[in-house]
């Protein structure tokens, strides 16, 4: 709105109008530069753990998962603190459902590691949180592409409330908790991995908490 024709004079001449654009220019800093390189980085060893078998991993299809969605999320935020979110408005909403992927991606990733069997159904149970968000805030996520729903906008607010998210997060951060206390019969170094990795996403959770 601001780059149209008709206030091209008002950008000459009006000190406060100036100072309007600077204030919706995109620009990076150092803390954006620094969450852009680990995008990036998280993009690679994501696609790499996708399409070519890690001889490091157990379950590296569910670290993909996690590293992927991690890094979309990234993106997401980058586009929002730099401003660049005004030229690409397609992804702008989709880290309010990608949050609810984390936890599960976690937790089956562990039960991998740790070589517990699961099924189908239980994957689709622990899912469909996810997809039932998915169908909440699904205004949200067609209105930049024009397509507008008619849905209650308190059902579409309350599928991109901080708290569910916050919730989520915690109830999964519990659950691979145990899944790491259990005495399983693997070698020292998984379970010392499996602890690593679990308390990163304790890290997350409370750095999550704390932005929201």
């Amino acid at each position: 709105l601001l780059d149209q024709v008709e206030f091209g004079q008002m950008r000459t001449n009006n000190a406060e109008f100036r100072a309007l654009i600077k204030q919706y220019q995109p620009i990076f800093n150092i803390w954006t530069i620094i969450l852009s390189v680990t995008t990036f980085l998280g993009w690679i060893v994501g696609f790499l753990l996708l399409f070519k078998r890690s001889k490091f991993a157990t379950g590296e299809r569910w670290l993909a998962l996690i590293m992927l969605t991690f890094s979309l999320i990234l993106t997401s935020y980058i586009l929002i603190w730099t401003k660049y979110n005004i030229y690409f408005t397609y992804i702008n909403s989709w880290w309010i459902f990608l949050t609810f992927i984390i936890g599960p991606a976690l937790f089956f990733y562990l039960k991998s590691v740790f070589q517990e069997p699961y099924s189908l159904k239980e994957v689709v149970f622990h899912f469909l949180p996810t997809f039932l968000i998915v169908l909440l805030v699904l205004p949200y996520l067609l209105s930049p592409f024009k397509i507008h729903l008619q849905c209650s906008s308190e059902i579409a607010t309350l599928g991109s409330s901080s708290y569910l998210k916050v919730i989520h997060l915690i109830v999964y951060g519990m659950w691979c908790q145990q899944l790491c206390n259990n005495d399983w019969q693997v070698d020292e170094t998984i379970k010392v991995w499996a602890k690593l990795v679990t308390r990163g996403f304790w890290v997350y959770v409370i750095g999550f908490c704390a932005y929201f």
